[in-house]
């Protein structure tokens, strides 16, 4: 797996290989109501998230963790979007410029 790569600023770029793990994270506080979420739409990927909380007290922030495996060669992108589930608009909107090698 590459290193993970946490709270990426838009436009950011990596490195990745097909077949290996790829670790994005982002700062999240799901008591807001706002939860990061990706449109993986052009990047074929298996994509898996989970919410890793920073500590047991009530209300307290976590990381949002994408596990991003591509399948396919090339330039790719993700878009990252950090939204209430029922607004179509989300307050911030992150892309992650992916180079994926053979």
């Amino acid at each position: 797996m590459s290193a993970p790569l946490g709270d990426p600023e838009n436009d950011a770029r990596i490195d990745a290989r097909v077949g290996e793990p790829l670790e994005i994270s982002f700062s999240e506080n799901g008591t807001t109501g706002y939860q990061w979420g990706v449109d993986a739409h052009e990047m074929e990927a298996d994509v898996d998230s989970t919410y890793e909380p920073d500590g047991g007290a009530a209300g307290a922030g976590g990381r949002r963790v994408f596990r991003i495996v591509p399948r396919h060669a090339g330039e790719q992108r993700l878009t990252f979007s950090l939204k209430r589930s029922w607004s179509p608009q989300p307050i911030d909107q992150r892309t992650v410029h992916v180079s994926v090698a053979g």
